[in-house]
């Protein structure tokens, strides 16, 4: 039986058709609807803690300048480290795990940032900046590896932009509400209610199934990464 995938490729010629196909193989696949609504909440959450972060560095933990931008340095590292790791460590566990323990270590990292008001300022946002840069980027490498194992070759750049705009569209939305909420009740419930967000979104990912796997679902959840950096 033709999977929702296969079943969304347009007839050669009609724009029309294969943008509405884009939006199909999303709405069919279970696995890729559920990651979007995962990236999607994951950051809402992550932006309103990202419009608060040099503000709360500065202003509330007095971070000096060369402290801020060790921390930002760490994020730097921690990202190429994620591109090194990312497939080895699919490999290791397989594509679905690696996403779920990933998106989960990366929304508990984000707590880091409001615990740093306890007296740990500089090694708490060092060590956020670390974890978050790490663990965000394997999950981001994997979700786009899910993407590609579950799209029909001709429909790839359809759906990639379908999800690109699902996931970055919230984080104006969680960077504007961020503020506005930052200025009526104070940061730290602000940085803690977007790391809650983020940690909730995350969890989606570890939700059961209702049904047994797809064809596609169920490959990627038990094989190992194949077509990662």
């Amino acid at each position: 039986m033709n999977t929702p995938a296969e079943r969304s490729r347009p007839e050669a010629g009609s724009r029309t058709a294969a943008l509405r196909a884009g939006l199909a193989v999303v709405r069919g696949e279970r696995l890729l609807r559920r990651q979007v609504l995962a990236g999607a909440g994951f950051n809402l959450g992550s932006g309103a803690v990202d419009a608060l972060f040099v503000l709360y560095a500065t202003r509330e933990l007095a971070l000096p300048a060369w402290q801020l931008g060790t921390v930002y340095a760490a994020f730097s590292v921690a990202t190429v480290l994620g591109v090194l790791l990312a497939g080895r460590f699919a490999a290791t566990i397989g594509l679905a795990p690696a996403t779920r323990i990933c998106a989960v270590v990366a929304a508990l990292a984000i707590f880091l940032v409001p615990a740093a008001s306890l007296g740990f300022g500089f090694p708490a946002l060092l060590s956020y900046q670390f974890l978050f840069g790490l663990s965000a980027t394997v999950w981001a490498i994997s979700m786009t590896t899910t993407q590609q194992l579950i799209t029909p070759p001709e429909l790839q750049g359809r759906v990639a932009g379908v999800l690109q705009a699902a996931l970055i569209g919230t984080v104006p939305i969680g960077a504007l509400g961020g503020g506005a909420l930052a200025s009526w009740l104070g940061s730290i419930p602000v940085l803690t209610g977007g790391a809650t967000v983020a940690l909730l979104a995350a969890a989606c990912l570890w939700l059961p199934n209702r049904t047994p796997g797809m064809r596609h679902g169920a490959g990627i959840r038990q094989g190992p990464l194949q077509n990662g950096p």
